[in-house]
């Protein structure tokens, strides 16, 4: 069972710090500070978490959920999309680092007519949506 998260002082940098889902964060130079910050990042947690998460491991997690609870032509149409765009993308970006410019740039060298963007478009921004709802 993992240590609980609690503040700590680092004397190098003379501020306190704690480990959220293995990331340090500092906390600041006063201790009354810090723990205020603390128990507000602990009250957030879960927004920490979607810091690591990588567009990959979203995408996956999105088509199994859409293998079981959509028909077989949707998802082999949602896994051709989206396997095209983490290929453009990366498979080692993080979802919070996704930008306009990362869509623009898959496009880019697809001769794709513009229903087909719009429809790549559409099971791109569905699958991030699913995953904040």
């Amino acid at each position: 069972m993992p240590r609980q998260s609690k503040p700590y002082f680092r004397e190098q940098t003379q501020s306190w710090y704690c480990s959220i889902n293995g990331k340090q964060i500092s906390l600041g130079k006063q201790k009354s500070e810090a723990l205020k910050k603390f128990y507000e990042l602990m009250g957030r947690k879960e927004d920490l978490r979607t810091d690591s998460t990588t567009v990959y491991q979203l995408t996956q997690t999105y088509l199994d959920w859409c293998q079981k609870n959509k028909k077989p032509s949707t998802y082999t149409k949602h896994l051709h999309y989206l396997k095209s765009f983490v290929e453009s993308t990366g498979k080692r970006i993080k979802v919070g680092q996704v930008r306009k410019l990362h869509l623009t740039k898959w496009f880019e060298d697809k001769t794709w007519s513009s229903t087909t963007k719009n429809d790549a478009m559409g099971v791109v921004k569905r699958a991030f949506n699913w995953a904040t709802e």
